[in-house]
């Protein structure tokens, strides 16, 4: 088993924390955008569209275990899954780059 600094754990548990964080942050704002614009002609839309986010989370997550555990099985160093994973999630999530 290969040896952890604190150092490496630190900033794994840190990046963890912020996406969380802004998950977080993003559902609170979407569901109060939600609530504000919701008129009775549209309630079904932003309802929808909050079960389609709901499930797609859901899938997407799903896909984030299994990736991990290949790449956990694939370089039997159970760190490099979660490293993986977590690098795919911050590149999706950052904005793009107007160089």
């Amino acid at each position: 088993m290969p040896e952890r600094s604190a150092g490496s754990i630190a900033v794994f548990y840190t990046g963890v924390l912020l996406l969380g964080f802004g998950t977080g942050l993003s559902t609170v704002s979407n569901l109060g955008i939600m609530l504000d614009m919701t008129v009775a002609g549209s309630v079904g839309l932003f309802i929808g569209r909050g079960v389609w986010r709901a499930l797609s989370r859901a899938w997407l997550a799903r896909a984030g275990g299994v990736l991990r555990d290949l790449i956990t099985r694939l370089t039997q160093n159970p760190l490099s899954g979660y490293v993986a994973v977590f690098a795919i999630e911050a590149g999706l999530i950052s904005p793009p780059c107007s160089c």
